[in-house]
């Protein structure tokens, strides 16, 4: 042992130069491992920087590449049309562009779409009912405002096509019945459900004062004029009813109507493409407070093929749409 070295420890005080010596060597390279630590988190959270500013580089480029995308889908369809149509409009008439201010008169629009309407099966026998000569004469408004004669009957009711067998009075009248063949029949080439038949249309007024009756008494609990006002948004009062015209016609597929055949494909057809045919969802849905009605998926009415494109186009209730045109309030 270097004796200097051992005289300077003792004189130290120190007992033990070989731990002295490494206590030392440890002091000395404390600060060069924390240089060292210090230089690599430094150099990680360079890292981490650089990863976060690269996602977000590439993050915002494909929001601008969304963003382009969606832009050019919301201007421009496959065919090279705006989008201002529905989708019933442009499958009608996919050479008529929508009307442009100035452009295209709203009367010629009109025209064209219903005009070049196209089917699967050939209907050219049945289309004088889709699209009647005389566009409106089938217009008339009936509800709780306008309503019928208790002696209201038409006086051409026709056996009414695809009714299941128990329907009382199995009539509509000859025009909606005739569109209603084309339409169902139009129904099931496109892959609808031939249980989509007809379960009610054409009552007179006392058998639609039976059905009446009837729901009133179900919800006698309420109180006699609670029963009354809780069944007419249900069943129409007498005189109320689309029934009695003969133009209006249950149609689905569940063993009784329900709301729930919104959800069925069969629905989804009748929503986009009963308008060809001339017929109108009468009873749409959140339009309670406008028709009194309830909402009833089930429920067409035919107005012919003019008036129901300009009604499912505007997305108008028949109610709304004979007040803004004047048409069917006599």
């Amino acid at each position: 042992m270097n004796k200097s070295y051992y005289n300077a420890s003792n004189r130290a005080g120190i007992r033990h130069p070989v731990q002295y010596n490494a206590n030392m060597r440890r002091r000395v390279q404390k600060p060069a491992l924390r240089r060292a630590q210090t230089t690599r988190r430094r150099t990680h959270v360079s890292v981490y920087i650089a990863r976060y500013i690269l996602l977000l580089v590439i993050y915002l480029a494909l929001l601008g590449v969304s963003a382009l995308g969606i832009t050019m889908l919301l201007r421009v369809n496959v065919g090279g049309e705006p989008f201002g149509l529905t989708e019933a409009a442009r499958m009608a008439s996919p050479a008529v562009p929508a009307p442009v201010m100035g452009a295209v008169d709203e009367e010629e629009y009109v025209q064209a779409a219903i005009s070049g309407v196209t089917f699967k099966l050939d209907l050219s026998e049945l289309e004088e009912y889709m699209n009647p000569s005389d566009r409106d004469a089938y217009i008339k408004l009936i509800n709780q405002t306008y309503k019928l004669d208790k002696d209201y009957k038409p006086d051409d009711l026709v056996s009414a096509p695809f009714v299941r067998s128990g329907v009382q009075s199995p009539y509509l009248r000859l025009y909606a019945a005739k569109a209603l063949e084309a339409m169902l029949s139009e129904a099931y080439a496109n892959g609808c459900s031939t249980g989509l038949t007809v379960t009610s249309c054409y009552r007179s007024y006392d058998y639609q004062q039976f059905l009446y009756d009837y729901r009133v008494s179900v919800y006698a609990y309420l109180g006699e004029e609670e029963a009354k006002k809780k069944a007419a948004t249900i069943v129409a009062i007498p005189g109320q009813s689309e029934h009695q015209s003969g133009l209006a016609v249950d149609i689905h597929t569940l063993s009784s109507a329900d709301e729930v055949f919104e959800n069925t494909f069969e629905f989804q057809w009748l929503k986009e493409n009963a308008w060809k045919f001339g017929f109108i969802l009468r009873y749409p849905k959140d339009k309670t407070h406008i028709t009194g009605i309830i909402y009833e998926p089930w429920h067409y009415r035919y107005v012919g093929r003019y008036h129901a494109f300009k009604i499912y186009e505007s997305g108008l209730t028949l109610e709304e749409y004979c007040e803004q045109t004047g048409l069917g309030l006599e």
